[in-house]
């Protein structure tokens, strides 16, 4: 019994040592470990692994080729995702012009209608006024004003007096403003 042990332990040796053996030297795969157990190699089992270095001039360009396509698929994703960014950027962007322009054109018509608001109480507390009180009251305001505020006046006949109470150059210039503002064919 003991030399039956003593013969598997160096049975098992030497199939431990050819092992190793053939794994340092790059040599074991499956074609040769059917080799050595006396079977045939399977088929489609890959030829003995080879170090890089013991490429030939045709792998090693296709390593650098696979390395350089490699580098340029990382500069696209890079390049994808920054202009994923962009995009996102100038949406955000888009948005905020939108918003402030938005709230541009809700001010606007807020002031338009305060102007409108001014003008016709100016309008009211005019109509109700002497002519040359009239014109002195009219003297605050700019010519555009003045034009629309006299516009607005119902009666002909104020509002003439009122021009007429007026500096000459300054009823030049209103009576100018004011046939912007007239109709064709309405009468002053």
């Amino acid at each position: 019994m003991k030399y039956v042990l003593i013969l598997l332990l160096a049975i098992l040796s030497f199939a431990g040592t050819l092992i190793g053996a053939l794994a340092a030297t790059g040599n074991l795969n499956a074609e040769t470990l059917a080799r050595l157990t006396g079977g045939d190699p399977e088929e489609g089992s890959v030829g003995p692994i080879v170090p890089p270095s013991a490429l030939g001039p045709e792998a090693r360009q296709l390593q650098a080729k696979e390395e350089e396509l490699r580098q340029r698929e990382a500069a696209l994703n890079a390049r994808e995702t920054q202009i994923v960014s962009r995009e996102q950027g100038l949406e955000n962007l888009r948005s905020t012009l939108e918003s402030l322009q938005t709230g541009i054109q809700s001010s606007i018509e807020d002031q338009e209608q305060q102007r409108k608001v001014r003008i016709s109480t100016a309008v009211n507390t005019i109509s109700q006024m002497d002519a040359t009180k009239a014109a002195e009251a009219l003297a605050g305001f700019q010519v555009g004003e003045q034009a629309e505020i006299l516009n607005q006046i119902e009666k002909d006949k104020d509002r003439a007096a009122i021009i007429e109470a007026m500096t000459p150059e300054s009823a030049t210039r209103v009576l100018k403003e004011l046939a912007e503002f007239s109709p064709v064919g309405s009468a002053l």
